[in-house]
C-alpha cells in the first residue's frame, strides 16, 4: 500500500526546488524534519537528518490520508493544523479516519473519540462559515447491526458508554472515506469479525466477513488473492466451529455445541460457486481458481453433513451441478470427482478424532456422482479419478467402478490402477467386460484400427 524509498541523494541542507505551485514548505520541530507536500500528486517527500525520502502512495490516496490509515498523527497533527496546504472538508476527513485507525489499528477508544471530536467541531463550531453536515444518503448496513454514522455532538457523546458501538462506526467511518475499493476497507471488517469469532461470537464473525467478502468481489478481479483468502477463512472457520475440541479433561474430548448451520455455509458457497464460474472480463493475474476449487469442495463437505431437509438438499445438489456443469479444473487439470476421490482438501487435517460413519466420509463423492460427474475423466497426466485412489480406501473404489470407471483404463504412463498398487483389491472378472479385454489386445498388439471399427469406439480402444 505504501512504498517507501530512501533516495540516492543526502544535503547538508534542505536545498530540494521545486516550482511554488507543486510544493509547500513545512517546518516541524526546530527544522528536524522537511515535509514537501505535494498536492497535486500522491508523493510526499520527506527530508530527515539530512536524508531524502519519497513516500509514495497509490490508491488514488493523498498524503494526508495515507498518513490517517498508518496512524501517523504528527503529519496528521501538523497539516489539518495549517491554514492553506487542505480544505475544511480534508482536515474533518482526515480527523475522522486518524480517529477509525486509533479505535481499529491502535486500540485506543478514547484517542479516537478524541479526534472525532474535533472532527464534529470542525463542522460545525467554525465562525461565519457554513456547517458542513455528515452525508445522509449511506444506507444502513446488517453486517454493522443497521448501525449508522453520529451526526452531531450528543449522538458522538453516547458512544462513550457502547464501546461496540464505537467499533461500528469506525468501520462505516472508513467505508465512507476510503470507499469499498480500498483494502484497508475490508481488512478490518475482517479484523473486527476475528476479534467476534475469538470471544466466540461466530454470528457476529460471519455477517461481517460475508460483508467484507461482498466488497473484494465488488471491487476485485476475479479468484483475487484477497478474495480467495477471505473463502478459505470461511472454511477454516466453519471447520473450527464443527470440529471436535480437545479438553484437558483425562484424554478425553468433548463436541463443540452444534454452532454451525446450513445457512452459514450455503451463503458462502453460493458466491464461491459465483466467482468461480462467472469469471470478469478483466481476471486475476495469478490463476488461483484451482485453490478456489479445492475450497469449495471444502464447503460442500461441510453442507452435505448439514442437510436437514429436501430443500437444502436440493439446492446443494444444484450448485454442484452448476459446478461440474463449469468444468472448473484443479492442480494439472484435476476435476472436482478427482480430488473427491483421493480426498483432498484446503484445510489442515483435523487433530482430533472424527466420529463420522465411512458414509460420511464419502458424502461428496456419492454427490458428485449423483449429479452426473464423469467417473472416466482425464488429467493431465492420464489419470482417471481411479488412479488417484488411496490403495486403503476400498469404498470409494467400489463407488467409482459402480458408476461406471474403467478398471482397466490407462494413463498416460500406460499404467491402470491396478498397476500403481502392490495388490489388486477386486476381482477384475466382476469389473471388465469381453470389449476391454478386445481394447487391450489391440493396444498390447499395436493391431491398426482406425478405419476399421466405429469411430464412436476410437476413444473406447484408445482408453485401454
Amino acid at each position: 500500500m505504501i512504498a517507501l524509498n530512501q533516495a540516492a541523494w543526502t544535503y547538508s541542507k534542505c536545498s530540494y526546488k521545486m516550482e511554488p505551485k507543486w510544493k509547500s514548505t513545512l517546518t516541524v520541530s526546530a527544522h528536524t524534519f522537511f515535509f514537501f507536500f505535494l498536492k497535486k500528486t500522491t508523493h510526499l517527500l520527506i527530508y530527515y537528518k539530512n536524508i531524502v525520502f519519497i513516500v509514495v502512495y497509490n490508491l488514488g490516496m493523498t498524503p494526508l490520508l495515507a498518513a490517517c490509515v498508518t496512524g501517523h498523527a504528527d503529519i496528521v497533527d501538523y497539516l489539518v493544523k495549517s491554514n492553506n496546504l487542505v480544505s475544511r472538508t480534508e482536515k474533518i476527513e482526515a480527523l475522522e479516519l486518524l480517529g477509525a485507525t486509533y479505535i481499529d489499528k491502535k486500540r485506543d477508544l478514547i484517542g479516537g473519540f478524541d479526534l472525532w471530536k474535533q472532527a464534529m467541531d470542525l463542522r460545525f463550531n467554525i465562525d461565519d462559515e457554513q456547517d458542513i453536515p455528515k452525508p445522509d444518503n449511506a444506507l444502513p448496513i446488517e453486517a454493522y447491526e443497521w448501525a449508522q454514522e453520529v451526526k452531531n455532538h450528543e449522538e458522538l457523546n453516547e458512544l462513550l458508554s457502547e464501546p461496540d458501538e464505537m467499533r461500528m462506526q469506525a468501520l462505516l467511518v472508513r467505508e465512507r472515506i476510503l470507499g469499498p475499493t480500498h483494502p484497508d476497507t475490508s481488512y478490518y471488517v475482517r479484523y473486527r469479525g476475528a476479534v467476534y469469532a475469538d470471544a466466540g461470537k461466530f454470528t457476529r464473525c460471519i455477517s461481517l466477513w460475508n460483508h467484507a467478502l461482498d466488497i473484494q468481489r465488488g471491487s476485485l478481479e476475479s479468484c483475487h488473492q484477497m478474495t480467495v483468502s477471505s473463502f478459505f477463512s470461511f472454511a477454516e472457520l466453519f471447520s473450527f466451529m464443527s470440529d471436535a475440541c480437545a479438553t484437558n479433561d483425562d484424554n478425553g474430548y468433548r463436541q463443540v455445541p452444534a454452532l454451525l448451520t446450513f445457512e452459514d455455509v450455503i451463503q458462502v458457497l453460493v458466491k464461491a460457486i459465483n466467482e468461480l464460474c462467472e469469471p470478469k472480463e478483466l481476471p486475476y493475474a495469478i490463476d488461483l481458481s484451482p485453490r478456489l476449487l479445492l475450497i469449495s469442495l471444502d464447503l460442500f463437505n461441510m453442507a452435505l453433513k448439514l442437510i436437514r431437509n429436501d430443500e437444502h438438499s436440493h439446492l446443494t445438489h444444484r450448485l454442484l451441478y452448476r459446478l461440474n456443469k463449469c468444468n472448473i479444473l484443479g492442480h494439472l487439470g484435476q476435476t472436482a470427482l478427482h480430488l473427491a476421490s483421493a480426498r483432498k482438501t484446503a484445510l489442515a487435517v483435523s487433530r482430533h478424532p472424527q466420529t463420522g460413519s465411512s458414509d460420511d466420509s464419502t458424502l461428496l463423492l456419492r454427490a458428485l456422482l449423483k449429479i452426473g460427474a464423469n467417473p472416466n475423466a482425464r488429467d493431465d497426466e492420464g489419470n482417471t479419478p481411479l488412479h488417484l485412489v488411496a490403495a486403503k480406501d476400498s469404498l470409494i473404489i467400489q463407488l467409482l467402478l459402480g458408476s461406471g470407471a474403467h478398471y482397466d483404463a490407462v494413463n498416460a504412463a500406460g499404467r491402470t490402477f491396478c498397476d500403481m498398487r502392490k495388490a489388486t483389491p477386486h476381482n477384475p472378472l466382476y469389473h471388465t467386460s469381453l470389449a476391454c479385454h478386445a481394447a487391450r489386445v489391440i493396444r498390447k498388439n499395436r493391431i491398426p484400427f482406425v478405419g476399421h471399427i466405429p469411430v464412436t469406439l476410437y476413444e473406447f480402444v484408445e482408453k485401454h
